[in-house]
């Protein structure tokens, strides 16, 4: 969808966060937009993932509001997972929505260029503080999800487990995802006598193997903590990137 000024509500689909996007900016010139429903107050990241993929778009993101009035823009963002000797001109914003309601997300290349090449996967999720955790209890059960990000043309299945974990007082097992699909759950099992109040950072890894290449990636760490009766948010996301 092309345009250059502030846009009026496309019609069509409305998104609800958290929610991933594959698409590409075929034409030079030519902008994506995306309309998506918040609560007053929450805070999302809105992130496109290109070069990481090896798209040579380099990304700008514009958000507005119902009104068509700019609210944020970012052109490029690093990473502080990608490596550093890697250029990241992706996009990404932190914004706390003052108002529920519809908002706008435009995104295009930053010099106007396009093709079938330029290829992006755009993450709208909730922002989940650095060093948060999530509670546990004793005795209990918890599903955290793994999500795959792969490359357009990585599409062979992932076997994932925890790297970093409290043997014997959290346990968990490992798992696969298959080629044609993105999330699992895995379960991290507390048991009865953990100790209220210990705190674990607990990473996994994944190891794809397609043909005679075999790719390892970590994910962000998730914090969690042993905690006596009743948990709150008792659930994760770990995401694990393959470029």
């Amino acid at each position: 969808m092309s345009g250059r000024h502030s846009p009026a509500i496309p019609t069509g689909f409305t998104r609800w966060p958290p929610v991933a996007i594959d698409g590409h900016i075929r034409t030079p010139g030519d902008s994506d937009y995306f309309v998506f429903t918040t609560r007053r107050g929450e805070k999302l990241v809105l992130q496109v993932q290109a070069r990481r993929f090896d798209s040579p778009l380099d990304s700008i993101l514009t958000l507005y509001n119902a009104k068509s009035q700019q609210l944020a823009e970012n052109d490029d963002w690093n990473d502080p997972m990608e490596a550093p000797v890697t250029h990241q001109a992706d996009s990404r914003l932190l914004y706390t929505f003052p108002a529920a309601g519809d908002y706008i997300l435009r995104l295009r290349d930053v010099e106007g260029k396009g093709g079938e090449e330029y290829g992006y996967r755009l993450v709208m999720a909730a922002d989940v503080p650095p060093g948060k955790a999530i509670e546990v209890k004793q005795d209990s059960d918890t599903p955290i999800a793994i999500r795959i990000l792969r490359q357009p043309n990585a599409k062979a299945g992932v076997s994932f487990g925890p790297i970093r974990i409290a043997n014997g007082t959290i346990t968990s097992k490992s798992a696969f995802v298959a080629a044609d699909k993105d999330e699992a759950t895995i379960t991290l099992t507390v048991a009865k006598g953990a100790k209220a109040g210990l705190r674990q950072d607990v990473i996994f890894s994944g190891v794809m193997r397609a043909g005679n290449q075999t790719i390892k990636r970590f994910a962000r760490a998730i914090p969690i903590q042993v905690v006596r009766g009743s948990s709150h948010g008792n659930c994760g996301l770990s995401t694990i990137l393959f470029t």
